[in-house]
């Protein structure tokens, strides 16, 4: 009986009762049978692929293999669907292969190979490697392709946070659905930290509640519309060569994202064959400053809050997501209802002189 229990449990764990991890110790007293061992490198590394896929390690984690195969790293889905509703819509082709390089089929892609992933975290340097065109160079402070230092790293990025401290496993994994952008599979926000006070690496995330700015603009605008340090835009892809005319960093803009809040927005002109299309996406730059920008920043300047003004094109992204309305008011007053006061004014002035005119006679 005293052995029954660990060979129930040495039959059980190949199909799946490891969900979190398969340990192989190499320190303590084995117990059962005489001539039971620690099972060596050698052996591990003949009995384990050296490409693991999601079926080899979903032999232990079921439920993260099984999400995996719908997550937008193993899928694209997000890049296949914006390419078909915009470039590809306009230009009748479909997604170049080349858009697909950081397509991820296999678990070692980011894990590495068998000892590394069970005993190794990701590192955050894996994550910049595929993110390397904007997101995870700029959080580390440098432009795309890491070609140049960027003005500033990312506040977090200078206070210690790897990627995986903000976003979550399911974030990355997959949580079983399917989803058609980033902009829906990402949860994370900033107040998930910042407005409940949580602890990290030992800080704590700071908010404040009285601050004017967050008292007018608490709901209605992601905290990175303000605190994002610049959004970093690639201009005029094309995609016969895959090279962009140029890069900068020194415009910005803002839209009505899908979820009814103002965010950042980015640029994107794509080239194909003398066709151009432009489309304008909204956006979460990973460039966050501390301090922010100041009101008359965006207030001021009209081409930040109706980019559709300076350069007319279609709101990608999730559907709801659109060009902020354009203010046509005068201290407050429609301007159309301030249009058509004044038609009414002038026809009622007219009417008044044609009849004091008439009465003269």
């Amino acid at each position: 009986m005293r052995y029954l229990i660990p060979l129930i449990l040495a039959l059980l764990i190949p199909v799946g009762l490891c969900e979190d991890g398969v340990n192989y110790p190499k320190h303590g007293d084995i117990l059962g049978p005489h001539g039971s061992t620690f099972i060596s490198d050698d052996i591990l590394e003949k009995i384990i692929v050296k490409n693991e896929t999601p079926q080899e390690c979903g032999k232990c984690h079921v439920n993260i293999s099984r999400n995996f195969v719908s997550s937008l790293h193993y899928t694209t889905a997000g890049m296949l669907e914006e390419f078909n509703k915009a470039s590809g819509k306009a230009f009748g082709i479909e997604m170049p292969k080349a858009c697909l390089k950081c397509h991820t089929l296999t678990c070692s892609k980011c894990h590495g190979n068998f000892t590394t992933a069970h005993t190794k975290k990701v590192p955050m340097e894996v994550c910049v490697e595929c993110h390397h065109s904007r997101t995870g160079v700029n959080y580390v402070g440098y432009l795309g392709g890491m070609k140049a230092k960027a003005p500033h790293p990312d506040v977090h990025y200078e206070k210690g946070l790897e990627c995986m401290d903000c976003h979550k496993v399911e974030e990355i994994h997959g949580d079983g659905k399917y989803y058609k952008s980033e902009k829906l599979a990402v949860k994370v926000r900033c107040e998930d930290c910042h407005k409940t006070g949580r602890i990290i690496k030992n800080m704590t995330a700071r908010y404040d509640p009285n601050s004017v700015a967050h008292r007018i603009h608490d709901g209605k605008l992601a905290c990175y519309a303000c605190h994002a340090g610049y959004v970093q835009t690639c201009y005029n892809c094309h995609l016969e060569t895959k090279k962009v005319d140029k890069s900068y960093i020194d415009k910005f803009w803002l839209i009505k994202g899908h979820d009814g809040r103002i965010k950042p927005a980015y640029l994107m002109v794509v080239s194909y064959k003398n066709k151009t299309h432009v489309g304008w996406v909204e956006y979460c730059p990973h460039t966050i400053t501390e301090k922010a920008k100041s009101c008359n920043f965006c207030h001021e300047k009209a081409e930040i809050m109706y980019p559709q003004t300076i350069q007319k094109g279609d709101v990608l992204g999730p559907s709801k997501a659109s060009f902020i309305p354009v203010d046509k008011s005068i201290l407050g007053i429609p301007v159309n209802t301030i249009g058509y006061g004044l038609i009414v004014g002038v026809i009622v002035s007219l009417f008044i002189h044609a009849v004091r005119r008439w009465c003269k006679r």
